[in-house]
């Protein structure tokens, strides 16, 4: 379980660290994308990964990106960017995560 919870908070680690890297300009969408195809191939264990946290965190940050992935022609990646949430309800979500790993 340890495994899998420093593989999920690692992967979001990326997240954020992408996130501050790149600006919102359609030259990124491939660092995004690869992200994702990357993070849906985390096993969780028995949590559920935050998918849905991470598209709405990106459609909030990245509007521009996040757009051009949800026209995107590859279906995994259409239906994933059609799942989003409240922004501060994401946020929080993933704050939780974070503060599991550090209980651990």
């Amino acid at each position: 379980m340890k495994d899998t919870q420093d593989n999920l908070t690692g992967a979001l680690q990326e997240f954020f660290f992408l996130l501050k890297k790149y600006p919102d300009d359609v030259r990124y969408v491939s660092e995004f994308r690869n992200f994702l195809r990357n993070f849906l191939r985390i096993n969780s264990g028995r949590d559920s990964l935050p998918t849905m946290e991470v598209t709405t965190i990106l459609k909030n940050d990245k509007p521009i990106i996040f757009k051009v992935m949800q026209e995107s022609k590859e279906n995994w990646l259409h239906i994933l960017t059609h799942a989003v949430m409240d922004i501060h309800e994401a946020r929080s979500r993933i704050a939780t995560i974070f503060d599991k790993d550090e209980v651990r």
